[in-house]
């Protein structure tokens, strides 16, 4: 299994916003989905979550033993299916 690091100013910014700091690790193991971000160069995950009503993306770069996140942002409405009908998002 690989090892999910997170970078100190991604846990800050979970703690100002009262975000679980487990929340991170947890949307990259469990997700529901996975691309490639063709515009940032990120892949991005997303899995639905109760927190603040909102479906989670994480976005983050691996290698072969780490993964690194990036950050955690909600996802809007129709926001996935508008990115990879453009073209900028492709499932891995």
């Amino acid at each position: 299994m690989k090892e999910i690091r997170c970078p100190k100013h991604l846990q800050t910014n979970l703690a100002l916003r009262k975000i679980p700091g487990e929340l991170a690790t947890d949307i990259y193991r469990d997700a529901h989905e996975r691309v490639d971000d063709r515009q940032t160069g990120y892949m991005v995950v997303a899995k639905q979550l109760d927190i603040y009503g909102h479906q989670r993306g994480v976005a983050y770069e691996e290698d072969d033993e780490t993964a690194v996140i990036t950050t955690v942002h909600p996802l809007k409405k129709g926001q996935k299916e508008n990115r990879t009908a453009a073209g900028r998002r492709v499932k891995l």
